[in-house]
């Protein structure tokens, strides 16, 4: 049970009650999107959703980052899932392992960022992941991001870097408040994932 009552839409002013789901109509949104954002309640927005003003930034920011910053659905789901998986938020891995299955990431390659194998991915991912994790402690040196450019322009570098810090402030605000998972968890290792 979260540590503050979720909010209802009746707890919104009635012009931001629809921020607790989905912005659009299912047939609207991107086809790995569909099963989370049809229309359902959230509890990330219902936690959120206890300071208008705040999800109401959150929605647009993060909904502007997602839809014209960011990178490609399969680069942004092994950022958003390192993130998860290295400040281990069973919430988030739970909502993006079935988005990322659903953007047509292999399984085996979800698991592999829940464990750490690097070694399965290219060059270019491999150093992604790495970026994602030193990100998120503070440790990106002139090596590393040397490396990630490599394979990513400098655009999509900066996008990674907001993709992880967003998800990272998400991951620390559920945790804090104890928000927890709408249904079972998809697991670690997919073990629940829907077929």
């Amino acid at each position: 049970m979260a540590r503050i009552r979720l909010a209802e839409r009746s707890d919104l002013p009635e012009k931001h009650q629809h921020l607790i789901a989905a912005f659009r109509e299912p047939e609207d949104l991107a086809l790995e999107y569909r099963h989370l954002m049809s229309g359902a309640e959230r509890n990330v927005y219902a936690a959120f959703g206890r300071n208008p003003p705040a999800l109401v930034a959150f929605r647009e920011f993060a909904g502007s980052l997602w839809n014209d910053a960011g990178p490609d659905p399969r680069t942004r789901e092994l950022v958003i899932l390192r993130v998860a998986r290295e400040l281990d938020s069973r919430y988030v891995w739970h909502q993006h392992g079935r988005i990322a299955l659903s953007a047509g990431l292999p399984a085996d390659d979800i698991r592999a960022v829940g464990a750490n194998a690097l070694e399965r991915f290219d060059e270019n991912e491999a150093a992604l992941l790495a970026y994602v994790r030193a990100y998120l402690t503070g440790a990106v040196d002139d090596d590393l991001h040397d490396r990630v450019s490599e394979g990513y322009d400098d655009g999509t570098v900066v996008a990674v870097g907001m993709l992880a810090g967003t998800y990272a402030t998400i991951v620390r605000s559920m945790q804090a408040l104890d928000v927890p998972i709408e249904e079972g968890f998809i697991g670690w290792d997919l073990a629940n994932a829907p077929e």
